[in-house]
């Protein structure tokens, strides 16, 4: 009987870290548009000098998706460890963008485009970014 139960219980210890593998679940919504927002503005600042970081509105972002991430149980530091298909998801909002605003790859003309608009449209990505004067 002891050897019966200590054999479960080393079974059930030696298994925790593939269950655990098992248990991730699909990001939520909100953190997928996040990120990809905080991405494209990135992106934005890093090739198009005519724009660059709006800084409060980005750090603020940033903030919120920690502090939503936390209240739903994520860990906010890595919460991509606990979720599956994130960077399917934000691979397939990328591309979904570069057709829009028909460029291929990372291009100065296509982040310009896309900002222009993101910030005409008042949008989340045109929220976190400003013109520079």
């Amino acid at each position: 009987m002891i050897r019966a139960m200590a054999y479960v219980i080393c079974a059930t210890l030696m298994t925790g870290p593939a269950v655990a593998q098992e248990a991730k679940v699909s990001a939520p919504q909100y953190y997928i548009d996040a990120l990809y927002a905080l991405q494209v503005a990135e992106n934005v600042h890093e090739f198009c000098s005519t724009y660059s970081l709006n800084e409060a509105t980005y750090n603020e972002q940033k903030r919120w998706i920690k502090r939503r991430l936390k209240d739903d149980g994520f860990d906010p530091e890595n919460p991509k460890a606990q979720m599956k298909d994130v960077d399917r998801r934000l691979a397939a909002k990328e591309g979904a963008l570069r057709k829009k605003f028909g460029f291929e790859s990372d291009s100065q003309a296509g982040y310009c485009t896309a900002a222009k608009f993101e910030i005409a449209e008042q949008s989340l990505i045109g929220k976190m970014l400003k013109a520079v004067q």
